[in-house]
């Protein structure tokens, strides 16, 4: 078995390039065969066919030690090198990326005209295939609105410390000297970075990248922040709580006064949904916040938000009334004890006896088998402190300029019932200045929809809303 250096390939290989392969696994050097193969295929990260990425190799020797890149077809143009590759009598083991500790594993089994096996990053597995073009779907989404060059902008990877955690992100500065407005953008749930990463999907990631670059273009610089646990950042972002995100942003903000090229009384704060949430708690009782961007932010207890959302989803799967019903109580009763400091033995404990008791639950209906993935689920501090919270008492203490912007198709966090909440409490509050703009048409992430979930277009962010939040950014931040 021997160990190549090569360069990022795209994932399309033909039959005769395998048996090449198997036949000289003992060479020293790759038979001629190998290069100019390509294989096509995908990485799946999820159940669904949604949830699978696309993934081409492309064998090509080069003067520079290289031979071959990997094409992820989610992000344009984005490659990454293959540095490593062992061959067996009926095994293919490759490796892109210079550092082994975080590059992603591609390790599989020939069989025909394909490969199939699974690929290892960060510690987790995931299934691939590969084989000829059109043997595997291998979807290829388009991004029209992805940022190209020329970018009159610099991109810069940052650290800073927030008391025992460093954070990682992408400072992004416009190219001219001078000293720029900036905005902190904060993510939604889940764990995301600045950049792309392999596998996952990458729309938060273009999301965030689509307005920073708009806002950079307009003369306002931009910090992307890595999630607690991923990319540059230490720490654990479900270890976390939503204090703790929150001193994260109040630490980029800190970070950003001490730039040179930052107008250090000019920075503002933007947050996308769980990032809505953030935003206001980091910007509260701050006199360094000097805006504030709120989108898809929940108005009202994020328990309730919660029950909510998860009863209309439910809804859409599902036409049986009791059942419905069943599992709304289940799940009432589920973060009514997670909202406690009850451990998870303790509630596991408390949901048998709770179902049990109902005399209108059957054993079929139990849910004993996914119990504990529910509470496990649950239980984790960040989920807990989002249980716990109630926006209303920190949006009545926001004094900045801020801007609610929602769109009226969202069903993440449903939009009336949300947003009147919001405008009450700044009304009641000591805010005397805010902008409340409701997108028609649009979703969760301020992209069109012709119903529920399939939406019109390839857009990333609604042109019309994007334009609408750079313009009130630029009025706060340049005048």
């Amino acid at each position: 078995m021997v160990v190549r250096r090569l360069p990022l390939l795209p994932i399309c290989l033909t039959f005769s390039l395998l048996m090449t392969w198997a036949s000289a696994a003992m060479t020293a050097e790759p038979p001629a065969p190998l290069f100019g193969s390509h294989w096509e295929g995908y990485i799946q990260y999820g159940e669904s066919n949604f949830q699978r990425a696309g993934i081409h190799v492309d064998f090509a020797e080069s003067e520079d030690g290289e031979f071959g890149k990997i094409y992820y077809s989610e992000w344009g143009e984005t490659t990454w090198p293959i540095t490593a590759l062992k061959l067996g009598k009926d095994s293919i083991e490759f490796r892109y990326g210079p550092d082994p500790a975080t590059s992603g594993v591609f390790s599989g089994t020939i069989s025909g005209k394909t490969i199939h096996g699974k690929y290892t990053w960060k510690g987790n597995d995931y299934p691939f295939a590969l084989g000829p073009p059109g043997q595997f779907d291998c979807p290829i989404r388009r991004y029209p609105q992805m940022p190209k060059p020329l970018f009159p902008y610099r991109q810069e990877r940052i650290s800073f410390r927030n008391g025992d955690v460093t954070i990682g992100g992408i400072l992004t500065i416009p190219s001219k000297p001078r000293r720029y407005p900036a905005v902190v953008q904060i993510d939604g749930s889940g764990v995301h970075t600045a950049d792309p990463q392999v596998p996952g999907h990458p729309w938060p990631e273009i999301w965030q990248w689509l307005l920073s670059d708009s806002l950079a273009r307009a003369g306002i610089a931009t910090l992307r922040l890595d999630s607690r646990g991923v990319g540059g950042s230490t720490g654990s972002y479900d270890d976390s709580t939503l204090g703790d995100l929150a001193a994260d942003v109040g630490a980029a903000v800190q970070f950003l006064r001490g730039r040179q090229e930052i107008n250090p009384w000019r920075i503002g704060l933007l947050g996308m949904s769980e990032g809505a949430m953030v935003a206001p708690l980091a910007a509260v009782g701050s006199r360094r916040v000097s805006f504030v961007v709120l989108i898809g932010a929940p108005g009202i207890p994020f328990d309730e938000m919660f029950l909510n959302h998860y009863k209309e989803m439910n809804s859409l799967i599902a036409r049986n009334e009791p059942a419905l019903a069943r599992k709304h109580e289940f799940d009432q009763r589920l973060f009514e004890l997670c909202k406690s400091d009850m451990s998870g033995p303790e509630i596991i404990k408390d949901m048998k006896k709770f179902r049990r008791a109902a005399p209108q639950y059957s054993a079929e209906d139990s849910l004993e088998n996914t119990l504990q993935g529910s509470v496990a689920n649950v239980i984790r501090p960040l989920f807990r402190s989002e249980l716990r919270y109630d926006p209303g008492p920190t949006l009545r203490n926001l004094r900045q300029p801020v801007l609610v912007v929602h769109g009226e198709k969202d069903l993440q966090v449903p939009t009336a019932v949300n947003v009147s909440a919001i405008e009450k409490a700044l009304a009641d509050g000591i805010n005397s200045s805010s902008t409340v703009k409701i997108f028609p048409g649009l979703e969760h992430g301020l992209r069109k929809v012709k119903d529920r979930f399939k939406t019109l277009n390839d857009d990333t962010i609604d042109p019309e809303a994007l334009e609408f939040i750079k313009a009130w950014i630029m009025k706060q931040a340049l005048n």
